[in-house]
């Protein structure tokens, strides 16, 4: 019994770890990085929509971040 609970907070443990790694991707100081503004939620067509998914994401310098939509009336 005690072991199953020490294995599932081992488990749940490293589950946050993992996410927590995936989150901090993203972050770099210094430079911008597609990983600050990828997976942001945006309304499109009444729909939640991740940005990567209706949009070209650039880094053109290193200070700036150019996000293209594919649809131009979004």
């Amino acid at each position: 019994m005690i072991e199953d609970i020490y294995e599932d907070a081992q488990n749940r443990m490293a589950e946050t770890i993992d996410h927590q790694k995936r989150l901090f991707s993203g972050v770099r100081t210094g430079r911008a990085s597609t990983g600050l503004v990828e997976n942001l939620r945006v309304e499109y067509y009444g729909t939640p929509t991740i940005l990567k998914q209706m949009a070209k994401i650039a880094i053109p310098e290193s200070n700036l971040i150019v996000i293209q939509p594919w649809d131009t009336t979004s």
